[in-house]
């Protein structure tokens, strides 16, 4: 499968989750504007094996969160051919553990913002889950996994990973 085919079919099987309702986004602290800064939020539920996960009926309910490279497209944002890496999906009542649909994901969400601090030589936010990067309004990182496998992601892995890039650390959040 071609890059262009499969992030076509990426984006085709994002498009037909439903949206998280504005009541669960106030529920997960956010409101609609946060979500669609973050290119959207899907509701499904899943299973999960390994650090993967499938859609199934008769799993658990989790938060569906693009991952994409670069800036996520919305309103705010127009993104000229938006590449969605993969989907990360986590449960609200445990944020700090998200399995991803392909298991190719980008590195990071906010990746942007890493580039855009080493170039304005300004502090970096990280956030420890993708639930804490929303709710900081989409602004800074989450180091989704680090080097190739996944790892548990502690503060102090994502400081140690952000600092031996070359950028310097604002805040640490959950």
């Amino acid at each position: 499968m071609t890059a262009l085919t499969s992030n076509q079919a990426r984006l085709a099987l994002w498009l037909t989750l439903p949206s998280i309702s504005d009541g669960g986004l106030a529920r997960l602290g956010i409101d609609r504007r946060i979500a669609n800064r973050a290119g959207g939020l899907a509701w499904s539920r899943i299973t999960t094996a390994g650090r993967t996960f499938d859609l199934s009926p008769s799993g658990m309910p989790a938060v569906i969160q693009p991952v994409w490279r670069g800036a996520a497209p919305s309103l705010e944002c127009s993104v000229e051919n938006p590449i969605l890496d993969d989907l990360i999906a986590w449960c609200p009542v445990e944020p700090g553990e998200w399995w991803y649909r392909w298991g190719a994901s980008w590195p990071a969400l906010g990746d942007h913002f890493i580039d855009d601090a080493h170039i304005d030589g300004k502090p970096l936010d990280c956030h420890l889950t993708p639930l804490g990067w929303l709710r900081g309004g989409c602004r800074g990182t989450v180091m989704l996994g680090i080097a190739e496998g996944y790892q548990p992601v502690t503060a102090q892995a994502v400081v140690a990973q952000v600092v031996a890039s070359g950028h310097q650390v604002q805040q640490v959040t959950a």
